[in-house]
């Protein structure tokens, strides 16, 4: 579908795996079907701008679709979720099966944090043609930890050296968001930062495909338990409102999945 639709990445907002550690079988299946529909001849017409030692330590300091030795035609970004943290085996240095699967080079991993005291989060910056895109990203942290680390002003969002005006910026996370959990069991919309665009927030499983601007109407808020594609152009995203400061359409559109 990727290929037929002519998009440029797939980006995933974590639970790639329901299990932190699956079956071999389930690691055999998803191998395979990455290597059938990820590789290949095909160009990759996009550029990574920034420090890629900084986001994709998993995938060896680099993304897949520029290690010489892979042919990486649909580049696919993930952060973790709940169900694949990695922390869950068992400290911050553990592995989950999305570290195997990255460092088998089939998909580029981010957004994982060192530590839970003091977070960092910086953009993956994409660049075609005249479209600039700063992706950022954040895996699954225990809700009561990082709301009491945002609250508590631990969590920093690095941003480029010529500003977010001229960058559209998506954030994707893996938590609940606040729909009468208890103010410190999720993560609160006003809690993130205004120059955000759009936030691709996984976890939650009811799907809203349609944007839905923030409680502080600075960002659109799209929910998705399924794969977000995305076509880079100037004037078309993968989902639909026009963001005035810089006049950017981020068009949606609903595509059947057939399972």
């Amino acid at each position: 579908m990727g290929v037929e639709k002519e998009v440029d990445l797939i980006l995933l907002g974590g639970d790639l795996f329901h299990h932190n550690k699956p079956s071999r079988q389930t690691m055999h299946r998803t191998i395979a079907m990455l290597r059938k529909y990820c590789l290949g001849e095909g160009a990759v017409r996009f550029q990574i701008v920034s420090d890629q030692a900084l986001n994709f330590k998993a995938n060896g300091g680099r993304v897949n679709f520029e290690d010489p030795n892979f042919a990486v035609q649909m580049p696919i970004f993930t952060i973790h979720g709940n169900h694949d943290d990695p922390t869950r085996a068992g400290g911050a240095g553990s592995l989950s099966a999305v570290d195997l699967v990255a460092a088998c080079n089939l998909i580029n991993y981010f957004g994982k944090a060192d530590t839970v005291d003091n977070v960092e989060i910086a953009p993956v910056l994409i660049k075609k043609g005249d479209t600039k895109v700063a992706l950022y990203g954040l895996g699954n942290v225990r809700d009561e930890r990082l709301n009491r680390a945002w609250t508590q002003k631990n969590v920093k969002f690095v941003t480029p050296e010529d500003g977010t005006e001229d960058w559209f910026n998506i954030f994707t996370l893996h938590q609940n968001r606040d729909y009468g959990r208890g103010k410190k069991n999720c993560i609160h919309e006003h809690m993130l930062p205004e120059f955000l665009d759009l936030v691709i927030w996984g976890h939650e499983h009811e799907c809203i495909i349609k944007p839905q601007w923030s409680t502080n109407e600075e960002f659109a808020v799209r929910r998705c338990h399924l794969p977000f594609f995305s076509s880079l152009h100037t004037h078309s995203h993968t989902c639909t409102h026009t963001h005035t400061d810089t006049s950017t359409r981020i068009i949606c559109r609903d595509i059947a999945i057939r399972w």
